[in-house]
């Protein structure tokens, strides 16, 4: 019986040697009782050294980190009364390397009294990658920072420059489109076919420019301007716009349907913009529909306001539908005239509301255009 014992205590006794764990066992005032050799490298000192009888120090009195101690002191009395603790520190022995540890302790009722089994793990290289880790998160997030600056920087110069040129380009324009005019109108008599025809194309080429200068100054001051919040009549709004829509051709079988008292909190004069560019597109992309069919309104969806504009006209093809947003890029023909910016700017327009669009369509089958607000 005697015989078993001792093999059973030698056999634990080269199982906690032979673990790279520091495993030992301290009494209920923190003394050694007993360890293993782990133990002995990490604190420089021998097992008959830390466990001497006479001369048993605290595990504390080793630490020589304050933080270290008290974070000990304070899972130990934890582990002492029956509560299984776990915490990790940077441990400093007096006499050997230092290292961070995840430490473990437990209570052991045994007739001798109250013990508390330790068991120490070595994480120096969990924590040396983490730390790496942690280094090349702030360095790339310092990278990011420094990208996105420069490229709202780049933005907002390419803004200035848009906002400039489309200004400046206005007043000449408009003396080759009041002259051209001029001449159409009161020199008709006197120039043939081909020299009226060249000036009609002069005219509808400035109107045309005319038109793209001044989608560039929407686009250039949908990132400048400052935008002024207010609740507004989103109703009235759509149905000005509409009422302007079918003033340029009065001849059109159409039906507006806009819901009544929709309010919006949002900067009028940005979303007249984005009301301009969505019904307009709804009335030119039904020009060749027998009867327009045009609804403006509004749903709540998953807590939030979703404004829409929808067409019975041509419609687009949805797998280019990631163009549809994109600066100068178009899904018509040039059977329907535009510049290709007003969906943009709308979208950014959208954006600086805290919102997002998107569109569903099928070609042939009309489109639906929704948006949200979400500024409150």
């Amino acid at each position: 019986m005697e015989d078993d014992k001792y093999f059973y205590m030698e056999l634990l006794r080269t199982y906690l040697d032979s673990t790279s764990d520091a495993i030992f066992i301290l009494c209920d005032e923190m003394k050694f009782l007993a360890c293993n050799r782990e133990v002995e490298q990490w604190l420089g000192r021998s097992e008959a050294d830390l466990t001497k009888h006479n001369q048993r120090r605290p595990i504390t009195q080793l630490m020589s980190s304050n933080e270290a101690m008290s974070l000990f002191i304070e899972h130990f009395n934890r582990a002492i009364k029956g509560r299984a603790s776990r915490f990790e520190c940077y441990l400093e022995p007096e006499n050997a390397e230092s290292r961070w540890v995840e430490i473990q302790l437990n209570k052991v009722l045994v007739e001798a009294g109250d013990m508390v089994i330790v068991v120490a793990r070595d994480i120096s290289e969990r924590k040396a990658t983490e730390s790496e880790l942690e280094n090349f998160r702030l360095n790339l997030e310092c990278l990011v920072k420094a990208r996105t600056a420069e490229l709202e920087q780049a933005n907002n110069e390419l803004d200035a420059f848009s906002y400039s040129v489309s200004h400046d380009l206005r007043t000449p324009l408009r003396v080759i489109n009041g002259f051209s005019g001029i001449l159409l109108e009161d020199f008709s008599e006197q120039l043939n076919e081909e020299a009226s025809s060249y000036l009609r194309k002069i005219c509808k080429t400035s109107i045309n420019m005319g038109g793209l200068i001044d989608d560039l100054l929407n686009l250039a001051q949908a990132g400048r301007v400052e935008l002024e919040i207010a609740v507004f009549n989103f109703s009235n709004l759509a149905n000005e716009i509409c009422q302007e829509c079918y003033n340029q051709n009065p001849h059109r079988h159409a039906n507006f349907n806009v819901q009544p008292e929709l309010e919006c909190l949002a900067d009028r004069k940005q979303i007249e913009i984005v009301l301009n560019n969505l019904i307009g597109n709804a009335w030119k992309y039904t020009q060749n529909t027998a009867e327009t069919e045009i609804e403006v309104g509004a749903m709540q969806s998953d807590g939030e306001t979703v404004y829409y504009v929808k067409d019975n006209g041509c419609g687009f093809d949805m797998a280019k539908s990631d163009k549809l947003f994109v600066a100068f890029k178009r899904l018509h023909g040039s059977e329907y005239e535009g510049t290709g910016i007003g969906l943009h700017t709308v979208k950014r327009i959208v954006g600086r509301h805290k919102g997002r669009i998107w569109a569903e369509s099928r070609t042939g089958d009309g489109a639906v255009f929704y948006f949200t607000l979400n500024l409150n």
